[in-house]
């Protein structure tokens, strides 16, 4: 299958650190299924912590909340960028969003941070919160 052949060279790209052809990789796994939440992550993820791009970052966020598949997940990692870009209205907006969606993933980011309360989750590393989303 063409997809796994894909998929798993990104993967020894990624473990290897070549992060611009495991880009590289994603994109075309993204045009050829611009749907499939995995390969957006996967790319999503190098954009954001690899080349700090963060208005890429949104942009690809935005296409992973407008899939069918409308997780909490999704919402709380668009809420991420908006905290490493100090926009913190936007970002507890996406939170809340993501609360209604699916509370228990919500929770669990919060507890995994051991954060009691949203205002806490300005205090935390950016990086490591997306990482517990991710």
């Amino acid at each position: 299958n063409d997809f796994d052949a894909l998929i798993n060279t990104a993967k020894i790209y990624e473990s290897k650190g070549n992060w611009e052809n495991a880009k590289s990789i994603y994109k075309q796994l993204i045009n050829l299924d611009s749907n499939n939440l995995d390969f957006a992550f996967g790319y999503l993820n190098i954009v954001y912590s690899i080349d700090k791009n963060y208005e890429e970052a949104l942009e690809i966020a935005d296409r992973m909340i407008n899939t069918e598949d409308k997780i909490a997940t999704n919402y709380i990692n668009k809420g991420i960028i908006y905290l490493k870009l100090k926009e913190y209205d936007k970002a507890f907006e996406l939170f809340n969003i993501a609360k209604e969606k699916q509370y228990h993933q919500y929770e669990r980011l919060l507890k995994a941070n051991n954060v009691k309360d949203e205002k806490e989750l300005t205090e935390l590393n950016d990086l490591q919160l997306f990482e517990h989303c991710f």
